[in-house]
């Protein structure tokens, strides 16, 4: 009884949606074996990671929170470094594909130059958007485990 409770899992926002995703796909007639190249390629791209601030710097990571909480702007090093880190962590996903890496080199080389500086922008856009609630916005940056950790340090400040 002393550890009763412990070992549960927390149900957070994004288990949650995760849940809800999954329910939706089971009922969207996608097939089984397509629900798993997607799961697949979910896992390879490290998307729903807990923690993904192991690549980024400690300021930037301040940076980026204030921005989202009180509408502060990211100064030209932070996006700078905003921008390498999900280039690195694009094209970190794109050689884990095994579809990527059948692709001739003059292929792999377009792709990692010049079609990845586009999906980072369309990413950074879609990530910071006002309907969304901080949480959301963070979580593909830092990870879903690190963003529930700041929510309850902010929650405990109250």
């Amino acid at each position: 009884q002393k550890f009763e409770g412990r070992g549960k899992r927390k149900i957070t926002a994004t288990n949650v949606n995760e849940n809800n995703l999954d329910k939706s796909l089971k009922n969207s007639g996608i097939s089984s074996t397509d629900i798993s190249h997607i799961d697949s390629y979910v896992t390879k791209s490290s998307h729903c990671d807990p923690s993904q601030v192991r690549d980024m710097d400690t300021s930037l990571i301040r940076q980026i929170i204030r921005m989202v909480a009180f509408r502060a702007k990211l100064d030209e090093d932070s996006q700078q470094q905003l921008k390498t880190v999900l280039l690195a962590r694009s094209r970190m996903f794109a050689s884990r594909l095994k579809e990527f890496r059948g692709l001739c080199i003059a292929d792999r080389e377009e792709i990692l130059t010049h079609n990845l500086v586009h999906l980072v922008k369309f990413e950074t856009c879609s990530m910071f958007s006002l309907h969304m609630t901080w949480t959301s916005q963070l979580a593909p940056l830092l990870g879903a485990r690190e963003v529930d950790k700041l929510d309850s340090k902010l929650r405990s400040l109250n």
